[in-house]
Formats: C-alpha cells, sequence, structure tokens
C-alpha cells in the first residue's frame, strides 16, 4: 500500500528535463562487474539498475555506499575536482507489490548533483517480472548559483529462462524527447555455472541514433569463495562517451550484512560533457547492506 501510494503521486507529476552533466551514481557491486548486471538479480542495486528483480525478493534492507575517485592527466584548461559520492537507500520487498527509496549526492568534474529515486517491481508470471523508477535530479555548476531540475523514468523486465540463465531489459529515460543523450535501452543476460561462476554481459543503443557511434559493451565475472566470499571483475566500452576500462571487485555476504568493495579505472579518451578533453579517472567505492 505505501508504495502503491508513492508511485500514483510520482507519475502524476512526472515532467520531462534537460540533458544531465554528471554520471548516474553505480554501486560498488555494479562497478566491480564493468556496469554489468541488467539481467542480474538484484534488490539494493533496484533504483540504480533494473527495478523488475525487486519482484523476486522477499525481505527489507537499509544500504549505505561512498564513492571517491582520482583525476589524472587532464588535456584542458584548469583542473577537474575529483568527484565523489554518497548514497542511502531502504528497500521493501514483503507482499505483492516491491518497492525502493533512494537518496544520493554526488560532486563531480565541477558539477554537484542530488537525487532522489523510487522504484517499484511486480511479478507478471511465476519467471518474469516488470519494474519501473522514477528519478528527482537537481544538478548545479559549483561556481554558479542557479540549478537545474531533471525527471527521468526508466523502466525494466527481468526473465528467468532457467536456475542458471536469465535476461534482462532496461530502457533508460522512456519520457524525454529524441535526440536527448540518455535515452539508453539495455540487453542483458546472466549465466552461472556450476552454482559458483556468473557471467554477466550487457550490450546498449542509444536509440536516437546509430548503433556503431553510440554502443556501450559490458562484461562481468563473479567467482564465489566458501559460500559467503565473492570476487569480480569486469570491462566496459562505451563509444558514445569515448570511454573505456576495467575493474575488480570483492563482497563478503551474510544472512543480515552485506559488504562490497571495488575498484574502477576508466580512460576518457574524447568525453563530450567536458567539451571533448581527455583524462584518467580512478575510482573506488564501498557499500554495507543491513537484511532484516
Amino acid at each position: 500500500m505505501f508504495f502503491n501510494m508513492i508511485f500514483s503521486c510520482l507519475i502524476f507529476f512526472m515532467s520531462t528535463g534537460i540533458l544531465a552533466k554528471v554520471r548516474d551514481i553505480t554501486t560498488p557491486r555494479i562497478d566491480a562487474m564493468g556496469g554489468a548486471g541488467v539481467a542480474s538479480m538484484l534488490m539494493d542495486e533496484a533504483t540504480m539498475l533494473n527495478p523488475a528483480p525487486l519482484a523476486f525478493f522477499g525481505k527489507t534492507s537499509f544500504y549505505y555506499q561512498k564513492n571517491k575517485g582520482t583525476v589524472s592527466d587532464y588535456s584542458g584548461l584548469g583542473s577537474l575536482r575529483d568527484p565523489e559520492a554518497s548514497s542511502y537507500a531502504i528497500t521493501d520487498t514483503y507482499g505483492k507489490l516491491k518497492g525502493s527509496v533512494r537518496y544520493s549526492y554526488q560532486s563531480e568534474f565541477n558539477f554537484s548533483r542530488k537525487s532522489w529515486a523510487a522504484s517499484f517491481g511486480q511479478l507478471i508470471g511465476q519467471k518474469s517480472a516488470f519494474g519501473m523508477t522514477y528519478h528527482r535530479i537537481i544538478e548545479k555548476f559549483q561556481e554558479d548559483p542557479y540549478e537545474i531540475s531533471l525527471y527521468k523514468v526508466d523502466i525494466g523486465v527481468s526473465h528467468l529462462i532457467s536456475p542458471a540463465f536469465s535476461v534482462g531489459v532496461l530502457i533508460k529515460n522512456i519520457m524525454k524527447k529524441d535526440g536527448d543523450e540518455d535515452n539508453i535501452t539495455t540487453l542483458g543476460f546472466q549465466w552461472i555455472y556450476m552454482k559458483f561462476i556468473t557471467i554477466n554481459t550487457d550490450f546498449s543503443v542509444n536509440y536516437n541514433y546509430t548503433i556503431s557511434d553510440n554502443y556501450i559493451y559490458r562484461l562481468g565475472l563473479q567467482i564465489m569463495f566458501f559460500k559467503d566470499l565473492y570476487l569480480r571483475t569486469g570491462y566496459f566500452d562505451d563509444s558514445g562517451e569515448h570511454t573505456r576500462g576495467s575493474s575488480v571487485g570483492i563482497s563478503w555476504v551474510s544472512p543480515r550484512f552485506k559488504i562490497d568493495f571495488a575498484l574502477k579505472n576508466t580512460k576518457y579518451s574524447s568525453y563530450t560533457i567536458l567539451n571533448g578533453e581527455s583524462f584518467d579517472l580512478k575510482e573506488s567505492s564501498f557499500s554495507i547492506a543491513y537484511y532484516f
């Protein structure tokens, strides 16, 4: 009932926004897998990735994360501020309608962002689910008192073909006009081998442009040790933003707690948000979640 009321209000107030200057925040689990995970059955990542898997869970969580980065070899004039972010989320997946709400603050490349997100997931069969996320974003240039507001809606679908193989689809920013840079559609696959090796691959395109100029490819590998320790690594290539990089991460999971840590290295060869400048970015992220 609580999340039914929230989403009735959110859909009523939806409107369009303008181009964002700050990257969408991601969790350590997503970062460690190279950004791949649209087909994964994830709960704490619902407001940042595919919201549909919320429908397959039946618990509540409190979640906190911290991200930091270091910029090097910047080709432009002056300097860029190192990115930093923090995020808080509450997720409730008891009952028929599952939901999650999140608040995040980011300071990145001389811009800052405050964002609120709310997600829900609903089963549409024994093996399929549908989800939606509403984003409310406020951004500003750090030296400018004026703010811009953005509103975005993402929709996602998850389908379990078998216990070892799943498929996911995520369509980002469905309410915005043609020509916006973040109208991204992602098709993802997850394959689990012998219950301890997981492979994720995502392929994304901007549906307003040609695939050859605006594809994003992500690949992630996870290996389970001792049933509660996970090692991860990933690779990504974004032709639209002229970025590529790799990542590693580790996670410890217990019935009540989950701790994630990730390191990500990104090479920006011609970043469009910063007038085509190039630089390297090294990022670390940490999160902790409590379940009950």
